[in-house]
């Protein structure tokens, strides 16, 4: 997988293959030109970080193969969710148009390196397929950070979601459900060294989604990461660069399965 900047600073290409593993929301081919920007709001000034909403526009193709496609069929229909749909047509072209915006903090307390801070999150999504198929979505997400020193920092949000209309695919199909809650740790070792930890309690469906345990080497402009999905048994490896003149890329994943099997209690994804 990977990203690039091209003509100027907002217009952009990422592209996605997976050919090793029939691991369900990882599309055979993906990919997508998209332009992304911020829009300044006056009125929203004292709300708002630095007064901006991000916007998204971006036009993609996404394409399966049918081992993947049956595997996730499969996997759909055993998940409980209340905004599952059947999924149809696999190969389509997508239009997205997506609002962000993050409140500056509600509440803020700071003392040495010790900060607790309390913000919300918005996303207002909208897509629409070829298939003829549209869905969108609006959420909004009070976030709590804790950070208890310079090495230990908590994150935690809770995500309210209202979705209408159906996705054909299953990789941005809405499945947590309309009410979850998610969580990061992060312990900073040293500068060069950190561990991680997160995970998802969806309340919709009753269960613990995504635990993951990782950690992050190197310094500030060459990170390498390293994360192990508990219940996917998916390993992932992350390499960030911020030597734009000598790697033509912004960033790169490397994806492996462990096992090309996993318990169907876990099937659920977001």
């Amino acid at each position: 997988e990977f990203d690039q900047k091209i003509f100027g600073d907002y217009l952009k290409f990422q592209y996605a293959n997976n050919s090793y593993a029939p691991e369900p929301g990882i599309v055979k081919h993906f990919a997508e030109l998209y332009h992304e920007n911020d829009l300044t709001i006056p009125f929203f000034g004292g709300i708002l970080q630095n007064e901006e909403l991000k916007i998204r526009l971006g036009a993609a193709y996404a394409q399966d193969s049918q081992a993947l496609r049956d595997e996730e069929n499969n996997r759909i229909s055993d998940l409980q969710s209340e905004r599952v749909q059947t999924v149809k047509d696999r190969d389509a072209a997508r239009f997205e148009m997506e609002l962000v915006g993050i409140t500056k903090p509600i509440f803020e307390y700071k003392r040495g390196d010790s900060l607790f801070s309390l913000n919300f999150f918005t996303n207002l999504t909208a897509r629409q397929y070829t298939t003829g198929d549209f869905n969108g979505f609006f959420q909004f997400s009070p976030t709590l950070r804790a950070k208890f020193s310079r090495y230990l920092d908590l994150e935690v949000a809770y995500n309210q979601l209202e979705a209408i209309g159906e996705s054909p695919f299953g990789f941005d199909a809405v499945l947590l459900g309309s009410s979850s809650m998610n969580a990061t740790v992060d312990l900073s070792l040293s500068r060069n060294f950190g561990l991680t930890a997160s995970g998802t309690y969806s309340y919709t469906n009753r269960e613990y989604l995504y635990p993951s345990i990782g950690f992050v080497v190197g310094p500030d402009n060459l990170k390498l990461a390293f994360s192990y999905d508990l219940f996917r048994q998916l390993v992932t490896v992350q390499f960030s660069t911020f030597f734009n003149d000598i790697f033509k890329f912004q960033r790169a994943k490397l994806h492996q399965r462990k096992n090309l099997r996993r318990k169907k209690r876990f099937s659920s994804w977001f």
